[in-house]
């Protein structure tokens, strides 16, 4: 007996973004801590779309860098989180302990970003345009809002590349709705403290 038969209804090749535009999403799962290639901590999220003809769809390596190495850098890398804060509904007061305290917190976050394409410079993918995230923004209560712009041409052939990265995992996210009152900020024993960044 076959495992599965192949079935062209079934596959995740169709379910990836492909107009720029605003998008209400959800923080997935396999959003993560890791380090960028300058070897500073990045917060690495993932989003899913939460309506509209996308929906279901993925978002993936939207990758905010923390910079400690002066003042102003460290100025600028807490206006970044913040600004993603703020966007999520977190008030105004709640402290963030570390970068991981904050990715675990940030999982099943809604909010709404604008999505515009951009071309890599970088190895294999040099040439290519993929949507990047430009601003968070609060949730959009009229829903998402592709802007009916496409993928322009690229010199190197975009073939039938996905977003930011292939898309269609198997990590959907299973993180429900959001309410800003189940955010542990408030309470820094809840999550692992590691790698505190001080403010």
């Amino acid at each position: 007996m076959a495992l599965f038969t192949v079935d062209s209804n079934n596959t995740f090749s169709s379910n990836y973004i492909q107009e720029a535009g605003t998008y209400n999403v959800k923080v997935l799962p396999s959003t993560q801590l890791v380090q960028a290639k300058t070897g500073k901590p990045m917060v690495q999220i993932n989003y899913e779309v939460l309506d509209g003809d996308y929906a279901g769809a993925e978002q993936r390596y939207d990758n905010l860098v923390w910079d400690d190495s002066a003042p102003e850098k460290i100025e600028l890398s807490q206006r970044r989180l913040n600004t993603f804060l703020v966007a999520g509904g977190v008030p105004d007061g709640t402290p963030v302990e570390s970068l991981q305290y904050f990715v675990n917190n940030i999982v099943g976050m809604k909010l709404n970003i604008t999505l515009d394409w951009e071309k890599s410079t970088y190895g294999n993918n040099a040439g290519k345009y993929f949507l990047q995230v430009k601003q968070h923004n609060k949730l959009d209560v009229d829903g998402s809002k592709p802007n009916g712009k496409k993928r322009p041409e690229s010199q190197a052939g975009a073939g039938n590349a996905f977003n930011s990265a292939p898309q269609g995992g198997f990590n959907q996210g299973t993180a429900g709705s959001f309410n800003t009152n189940d955010l542990p900020f408030s309470n820094p024993q809840s999550t692992p403290q590691l790698n505190s960044v001080p403010y």
